[in-house]
């Protein structure tokens, strides 16, 4: 039973990384590299300004955006 749960979990998870990566390749340039820069490099906000020419308030909300979009983007199923 332990196998067909490990599995079963790791199947989950690879289906998931698999939507996050097809859902990021459909963010906008705009949002999907602020996003990345945050949430997978671990830059602080006022870098992510610094890198894109960005204000830090824009650099703000296009992150902000970028997470509404991506839950809209996961949420529609429309990434096969």
């Amino acid at each position: 039973d332990y196998m067909v749960d490990t599995y079963s979990s790791n199947e989950n998870e690879n289906d998931m990384i698999y939507q996050i990566r097809r859902a990021l390749e459909v963010l906008p340039n705009e949002y999907r590299e602020p996003l990345i820069l945050r949430e997978y490099e671990g830059f602080n906000y006022e870098e992510i300004a610094d890198i894109t020419g960005e204000s830090l308030n824009n650099t703000k909300v296009r992150i902000h955006r970028a997470k509404l979009k991506l839950k809209e983007i996961m949420s529609s199923g429309d990434l096969d």
